[in-house]
């Protein structure tokens, strides 16, 4: 082996170890959400499906219903409008969720197509994501490293694949979803919210299911609990739950410990995301950043 590619991967590990480092010791550290701040609400003539944010650039992303378009605003004012109903690179047949990955490019899942498209924040598209192992993947989610998760109906698993998503890594879920809506991953947990129970199943990133709770749950990278309750956020820390067989309930005796966003009108979904709070409601969207402080 010639020096320059023995220093080249002794640098590369030592990358990782830093990396590795710094996500661990970003994973121990305890955080509480004391408040939010406001990023953007906008008023619309429709209510939304999906929205998907991304921080690096202010962008939000809105896929309006049966319609396969995804509009794209830029600092709250709307910027452009990709989609509708084709087979070009930017167009859709059957528009089923969007989501944007760790660099802040727009993924959107086309179901019909079983295909998943890349855009820039602009809207160009960039390249496709070929499925061809799937049946009818409807819900999907990136996480921080790049790894995918899919719930594919027609089997009623979730799949994971890699940041490459050209193989299947695992399968889990099957038998446990009846009608899921919404499929959320973060630093530690993938959660999905099933209508058709109204329960939130949360799995570690290796497809192990580690809690079933009663409701519309989401779960940020610091373990802390939110609980979509009508028309506010209800905040509830790690230690306020304990496991009664088999599903995690809030401890007797404890209470909300904080309260967000509440609104005159119900919030119909919810996703935190990388500290980011994203509330639909029936003709509206508020985004806005978690603020934390050290406990």
């Amino acid at each position: 082996m010639n020096k320059s590619l023995s220093y080249s991967i002794c640098f590369i590990t030592l990358i990782l170890i830093l990396v590795g480092c710094s996500y661990s010791s970003d994973q121990s550290l305890r955080r509480s959400a004391i408040g939010s701040r406001d990023i953007l609400s906008l008023k619309l003539h429709y209510t939304p499906v999906r929205t998907a944010y991304s921080s690096l650039d202010n962008t939000l992303f809105i896929m309006e219903p049966e319609s396969n378009l995804i509009h794209i605003f830029k600092n709250g004012v709307r910027f452009n409008t990709i989609g509708g109903l084709g087979f070009g690179e930017s167009n859709f047949t059957r528009l089923s969720d969007i989501t944007v990955s760790p660099h802040g490019r727009l993924l959107a899942l086309d179901s019909f197509q079983k295909v998943i498209k890349k855009f820039d924040s602009n809207g160009m598209w960039l390249e496709n994501y070929p499925l061809e192992q799937l049946t009818e993947p409807l819900l999907f989610d990136v996480a921080h490293d790049g790894t995918v998760f899919i719930y594919d109906r027609t089997i009623n698993e979730i799949v994971i694949y890699d940041e490459r998503i050209e193989e299947i890594v695992y399968r889990f879920g099957k038998f446990l979803l009846d009608n899921p809506a919404q499929l959320n991953s973060t630093f530690s947990h993938v959660t999905v919210y099933d209508r058709g129970s109204d329960k939130s199943f949360v799995f570690d990133t290796y497809g192990r299911l580690t809690e079933t709770l009663a409701g519309f749950w989401q779960i940020d990278r610091y373990n802390n609990r939110y609980l979509l309750n009508l028309n506010r956020v209800s905040f509830y820390p790690p230690s306020a739950f304990v496991q009664i067989r088999g599903e995690t309930k809030i401890r007797e005796g404890v209470t909300v410990e904080r309260e967000f966003h509440s609104s005159a009108t119900p919030w119909r979904s919810f996703t935190v995301k990388r500290g980011i709070m994203s509330l639909i409601t029936h003709n509206g969207i508020q985004v806005s950043e978690l603020i934390y402080e050290r406990y």
